[in-house]
Parts: structure tokens; sequence; C-alpha cells
């Protein structure tokens, strides 16, 4: 399916807003179902959001009073990876992927390089990332689990926790020591200092 509008949507109280708004209708190829934003976060009073373009990714940052609002484009990433998913880590800049081949990887903004991440698997369907003060957590379909590496000792990567079933969409709480982890039937809340 085809969808002609995307938007990031504020929900406060009994009320909800439109916050941004990306419009396809006139796009000659709209995004299907699951569409271009890859990520979507509360960070120091900003949203951030990361949005797959043809070869590249974008990162944008909504500032509000409450009143007022400002969109920025902070940066614009070559990727030509075919994603399933992507991350910023706000603290360090950096941005990590997931792919459809089963590799991930780490954008390093200094060398202007893809870098990637040793599997802790050999067989592993990674899926949805997050990453929050250099500590990156993403769901593997294969191990029906979550993956851990921290940025500054990525060949460390492990599996941190395992469910009896698949685990799909994750979060982290801004601070990290939340993990908020779907298997599309409940919610499940973990500690990072213990799971």
């Amino acid at each position: 399916n085809r969808i002609q509008k995307e938007r990031i949507i504020k929900i406060e109280k009994n009320k909800s807003s439109v916050m941004y708004e990306f419009d396809y209708t006139t796009s000659n190829d709209p995004p299907m179902q699951y569409g271009n934003i890859l990520e979507l976060q509360e960070y120091d009073d900003y949203i951030y959001f990361l949005k797959k373009e043809v070869g590249h990714i974008d990162i944008y940052r909504i500032s509000t009073d409450g009143k007022t609002q400002q969109i920025e484009k902070l940066e614009e990433i070559p990727c030509s990876f075919f994603l399933n998913d992507a991350a910023y880590d706000v603290s360090t800049e950096t941005v990590v992927v997931t792919t459809r081949l089963g590799e991930v990887y780490r954008y390093n903004p200094e060398t202007d390089e893809w870098l990637e991440i040793s599997a802790f698997s050999k067989e592993q369907i990674p899926w949805r990332i997050a990453s929050v003060n250099g500590e990156v957590y993403y769901t593997d379909l294969q191990a029906g689990g979550i993956v851990h590496f921290s940025l500054s000792e990525p060949e460390q990567a492990e599996l941190v926790y395992q469910n009896d079933s698949s685990l799909y969409s994750l979060s982290i709480s801004p601070d990290g020591k939340i993990i908020t982890v779907t298997d599309n039937t409940k919610l499940m809340y973990l500690d990072s200092t213990d799971y």
C-alpha cells in the first residue's frame, strides 16, 4: 500500500495536533505503508527524527515552545543500504542502522564512513534499533530477543534478553535506563541495568 501523507502527531491529555507533515500526493514515488520516517525521539526538549530518502538519511529537529514550532534539517547522511531501521544518538551524533541483509552499521561523522558492527550471531535478523548515550539496542527476529552493544566497544555485541516470541519495535528512555519493547501483543519494560 502506498501512503499519501506521513505525520508526526503530538498527543497531550485529550488533544492531538500535527507537529509536522510530509505530503506525498504529488510525488511520483510515494513510500510504502511503513513510510519514510525511521525514528522519532525526544531529547533535551527537542524532537528528533530520521527520514529515509533515496541514497541518504536526513536528520531533523523540531523545537517547540508550546505556541510555535520550528523544524530544522540538521544533516544529510549518504546511505544506500536496504534499510530495516535507523536511529540517531543525539549525544554522540552517531547514526546506526539495521539492514535487510542482516547487517548492523554505524556512521562515523568524523570520517564520513559507515562501519559494520560485528554480529553477535551469524544468523541474525536485526529489525528495530535505538541508541541513547552511546548505548545501542536492537531487536533480533531470529533470536526473539534484544541485542546490546556500546559504540565505544561495538565488538562486544551480545544478546541481553530473550523472549518466547519475536520482539519487534523498541525504544529507550532519554536517560537510557528503561527499554520499551513489544511483541505486537503486549508492551514490556526492561531495566537496562539487569534486563
